[in-house]
């Protein structure tokens, strides 16, 4: 059988890749991935500025190093490790990273966050109908908001509930597949506790669908087994952890007497200057108030424009109530969804700035006017990420060492922790030799994971079951314990 296409025209035609690059979803696959190519490598820089000071936090090390032991060994080290999901994706990580070290961490956790300014993009393209220039620039403004960039590095779960939101929300507002969001909402919501508003937001977008389709009794059965696998997701935890404390709530309990003083907290972390809990820079989460305000007003102007807007708002308003409400240690961690979400309003208004009727005077020079101030912000937020990487580099923000890990004159962690572990394995120093001196159960997940991901080799060091016994001997311990005296 002949072909129809001339050998002549053949030769003429265009690649196979050019021709796909012609369709808008190509298009728009093509810029998303440049959006998250360019904010791993500003992601990338604060890892390997923060990885200069040679230092993991303690809840770094928690989440990154020793949590993953827990997956394995069906265990839950603490009331506060509530978060099986982010744990997950650090085992996850461990057994893929190919240069293992006690910073793989940071590294992955950068990938991961580096996929928010490609689903912002998608979000605003895809569901919110933007035009591409308004839809970048939306994803540029989110990817380089303080807030997010300064935990874009940071190992532990804040960041990571982020992108499973976003994505819980766009498939929810998905003409095809919706009901994916179920699972995605609750991994989300296991990942951290905050992804409680993301699964309204999705939530909210499902019913907005299954309300406006043709076959609404069946949407409502598919709706009703997607909230059940999103359930069963969260509660999973409960069924592989044998010593279960609690699952969401280990931030704290509500605690009405203190709403006010949370919000205020808020305001400050948004607006003015940043100053909380694992939030290594000065910075305010969202650059300054003049951003903030402007943010608000965009979003007064959207919810009227672009009403298929709401369910993203809802994440916004619901995360507010939800920091108001939590106890505990406050910190802009519990909230990374509103400089996100600040840069998918921003990006919205410049579209809806741009689709003003043509006869509304100074349209033309509000839409370019409304894009400036935009991509000035992304701009803005650039050079502070910047100037925190140099802050980090030079340790004029110096990182916390929060943990029991006393380090030798001009020695630095890594080298401490080889220099236990040939001890340790040679018989020098004893299990409860460096229970007394370093804390035993952070410390010997670090060796652990080390000689597992990095050489393979475990020998002479305790066992995965023997840390969780040390786990239960220490002063953290609050279920089954047996303490022993001296023990940091």
């Amino acid at each position: 059988m002949s072909s129809s296409v001339a050998p002549q025209d053949r030769a003429t035609a265009p690649p196979i890749w050019r021709a796909w690059l012609r369709h808008d979803i190509a298009k728009d696959l093509v810029l998303a991935l440049g959006l998250t190519l360019a904010a791993l490598a500003l992601y990338w820089t604060l890892v390997r500025a923060a990885n200069a000071q040679q230092l993991l936090g303690g809840e770094e090390a928690s989440v990154s190093l020793r949590d993953p032991i827990g997956i394995d060994q069906h265990f839950q080290f603490t009331p506060l490790a509530t978060n099986f999901a982010g744990q997950l994706h650090y085992w996850v990580w461990a057994h893929l990273d190919p240069s293992f070290d006690i910073f793989y961490g940071r590294r992955w956790k950068a990938l991961i966050v580096a996929c928010v300014p490609a689903i912002v993009f998608l979000t605003l393209r895809r569901r919110l109908e933007c035009a591409r220039l308004p839809a970048a620039l939306g994803g540029a403004a989110a990817a380089t908001m303080p807030g997010i960039a300064a935990f874009s590095w940071l190992a532990i779960e804040s960041g990571i509930d982020v992108v499973w939101g976003l994505l819980a929300v766009y498939l929810a507002t998905s003409r095809r597949r919706w009901w994916l969001a179920g699972p995605a909402a609750g991994v989300c919501v296991s990942v951290y506790g905050g992804g409680l508003a993301w699964a309204a937001g999705a939530a909210a977008g499902a019913a907005w669908r299954v309300m406006d389709s043709e076959h609404r009794v069946r949407d409502m059965a598919v709706a009703a087994l997607a909230t059940v696998a999103a359930t069963a997701v969260v509660l999973f935890p409960t069924i592989w952890w044998h010593n279960t404390h609690a699952i969401i709530r280990g931030g704290g309990a509500p605690s009405p007497e203190s709403y006010q003083h949370n919000l205020s907290v808020l305001w400050q972390e948004l607006a003015h200057r940043g100053d909380s809990y694992y939030y290594f820079t000065t910075h305010a989460a969202m650059l300054g108030l003049p951003v903030v305000i402007f943010t608000l007003v965009a979003c007064v102007i959207v919810a009227v424009r672009r009403p298929r807007v709401l369910p993203w708002l809802l994440v916004a308003v619901l995360t507010i109530g939800l920091y108001a409400a939590t106890g505990g240690v406050l910190g802009i961690r519990r909230a990374l969804a509103l400089p996100v979400l600040g840069g998918l309003v921003l990006g919205l208004l410049v579209d809806v700035v741009r689709t003003m009727e043509t006869g509304v005077p100074y349209a033309r020079d509000a839409s370019r006017a409304a894009a400036a101030g935009v991509a000035g912000i992304a701009i803005w937020g650039l050079v502070v990420d910047l100037g925190i990487g140099r802050d980090y580099r030079s340790a004029r923000i110096p990182l916390h060492q929060d943990y029991t890990f006393p380090i030798d004159q001009g020695s630095s962690m890594p080298a401490q922790l080889d220099r236990i572990d040939r001890e340790v394995r040679s018989g020098r120093l004893s299990v409860d030799d460096v229970a007394r001196r370093w804390e035993g159960e952070r410390t010997f997940a670090s060796l652990w994971m080390l000689g597992r991901y990095r050489d393979g080799n475990t020998n002479g060091l305790p066992s995965a079951a023997a840390i969780t016994r040390l786990a239960l001997e220490g002063p953290r311990c609050s279920q089954d314990c047996h303490p022993v005296p001296g023990r940091p």
